[in-house]
């Protein structure tokens, strides 16, 4: 079955994707085009489908979709698993068991993973971007939104994953703040994220501006079992009082995008 997206109210829905467009293989056209046109206009549609990015989008962890995510990844097993949205954890012993978990999530799919540290490659751009060449999926998981910011931007991840738009070499997937980070503004994410928490070796600036690869924000753990969901709700709030496109998902739910 379909991934359903939440319910929620949606302003200016025209923003949002189609979503047997976003979630299916391409079926068909409206009932008013002819034959001919319906067969041509499929066959456009797997054709620029072919050659876009992908994006896995999910409320929390790999979701109700995993086999689609084994399956839309290319030849290049590999993933990079990005855990810089949890550089503030304190748990030592915690964090290495969440990250061995993630390690297992994508194992049971057939992915050979490796961490990709963000810090690494603070002001060392043209090395990240070499690295990233020898993956096929990048897993980014969640945490603080505006820490993985951070990280984003004082790697230049934010920009080089821009040159993979329109190609089919990466699959860039995650969960929760690895999605939220997607979008064109991270305003309201602070009812749920504290903006204000700086790792060490992070510059201390708040970032506001997504990465921009969607054009709506993404509400994770709405109505979930989730010990953030209740102040996502109030996000929520936040994104349809300031009319900010967005869409709202149950743990469970994926987004699967073309860009």
């Amino acid at each position: 079955m379909p991934t359903r997206r939440s319910r929620v109210r949606i302003p200016f829905p025209a923003l949002i994707r189609d979503e047997k467009f976003t979630l299916n293989e391409v079926e068909g056209n409206p009932v008013s085009r002819s034959k001919s046109d319906r067969s041509n206009y499929k066959v456009t549609k797997k054709l620029h489908k072919l050659i876009q990015m992908k994006l896995y989008l999910s409320s929390y962890h790999l979701g109700n979709e995993a086999q689609k995510l084994k399956k839309i990844v290319g030849s290049i097993k590999k993933a990079a698993i990005i855990h810089n949205a949890l550089d503030f954890a304190t748990d030592l012993e915690r964090l290495k068991k969440s990250k061995e978990g993630e390690v297992s999530d994508l194992k049971g799919l057939g992915f050979q993973s490796e961490e990709l540290d963000l810090k690494d490659y603070f002001g060392k751009t043209n090395e990240l971007k070499e690295k990233l060449k020898e993956f096929g999926l990048v897993w980014v998981r969640g945490g603080n939104t505006f820490v993985l910011r951070r990280a984003m931007k004082q790697s230049g991840f934010d920009e080089i994953i821009k040159d993979y738009v329109g190609k089919e070499t990466l699959v860039y997937a995650g969960y929760s703040a690895g999605v939220c980070v997607l979008s064109q503004t991270l305003k309201g994410l602070e009812l749920v994220d504290d903006p204000h928490i700086v790792p060490a070796g992070y510059k201390s600036e708040i970032i506001w501006e997504g990465i921009g690869l969607i054009n709506y924000s993404v509400a994770p753990h709405y109505k979930s079992d989730h010990p953030e969901s209740e102040a996502v709700e109030k996000e929520v709030d936040y994104f349809i009082d300031n009319k900010i496109p967005f869409v709202a998902l149950h743990d469970g739910e994926v987004i699967i995008e073309n860009v």
